[in-house]
């Protein structure tokens, strides 16, 4: 049985112990689009509050801010509308992650509260 390291430069390898086989594939870079953002977040950093811009009008939207470590922090329900103003004095320095929902769409954003 050949053994085979995740560091290795490897082609598609198939390595085989009893009834368990593994397969390892060797991804390319994938090259990233540009970031299609709807947000305008200012100030960033903030410190008291965050303004939240959008370049289209959001009907029945779910409005989500979680920190970094993936706990919510905030959400609003039934958001409506093409501006947003987010009252920060009460987080912590940290990173915090902006989703905004729209039907099957997802957009993202982020800032940083100091």
């Amino acid at each position: 049985m050949e053994i085979f390291n995740l560091t290795d430069n490897l082609p598609n390898k198939l390595a085989s112990s009893g009834s368990h086989d593994i397969f390892i594939k060797k991804f390319s870079p994938v090259e990233r689009l540009p970031n299609q953002s709807i947000f305008l977040t200012y100030p960033n950093p903030s410190t008291n509050f965050i303004n939240l811009d959008l370049t289209k009008t959001i009907i029945h939207g779910n409005l989500k801010i979680f920190n970094i470590l993936g706990q919510l922090v905030f959400e609003k329900d039934d958001f409506n509308g093409d501006s947003f103003n987010f009252d920060t004095s009460n987080l912590s320095s940290s990173v915090y992650l902006i989703y905004l929902l729209e039907n099957e769409l997802t957009y993202h954003a982020m800032f940083i509260k100091n």
